[in-house]
Order: C-alpha cells, then structure tokens, then sequence
C-alpha cells in the first residue's frame, strides 16, 4: 500500500489516515458479502460511515470518509473469482 500513497494524495489532495488496530473495536466490525457483485465489505464501524471508494489497484479499495480523511473500512472487488 506504501507505493500508492503519493497516487492517493494526489487524486483525493490528501493522504487517508488509517487507524490503529487497538482503536478498531472488535464488536464494531462489519463484514458483509454481495454474491451478486463478488464483492466483500469489511467496515470498521456499525453502522457503517460514510464513505467514497479509492482504488488502490483493480480489486481493492480504501472506503475513506471525505470529511474525516480517515480510512473507514476495505472493499475486495471479485472477492471468490
């Protein structure tokens, strides 16, 4: 992920902050699937926080809330193919 810092600073002009493990909390977590899309969610809280999808290549993706700068959660596109 460190090689795409420069390319996310400069689409979104600012660099996402991630959050620490231990300010995760465990129960907050949400995974969910889309069988339809292949597509796997994980967000860091419930309910989920608003959030734009940045690209960090084809499959995966950063759900950083535009407010907050923060990373928010993870998107796997083609998560079971």
């Amino acid at each position: 992920m460190m090689g795409n810092t420069r390319t996310l600073t400069d689409v979104l002009r600012y660099e996402p902050t991630m959050p620490r493990v231990h300010d995760l909390d465990a129960e907050q977590i949400v995974v969910r699937y889309n069988d339809e899309s292949d597509s796997l969610y994980i967000f860091f809280s419930n309910p989920p926080a608003a959030a734009i999808s940045v690209d960090l290549n084809e499959y995966h993706y950063l759900r950083v809330g535009d407010q907050t700068q923060r990373v928010v959660g993870v998107q796997v596109e083609g998560y079971l193919t």
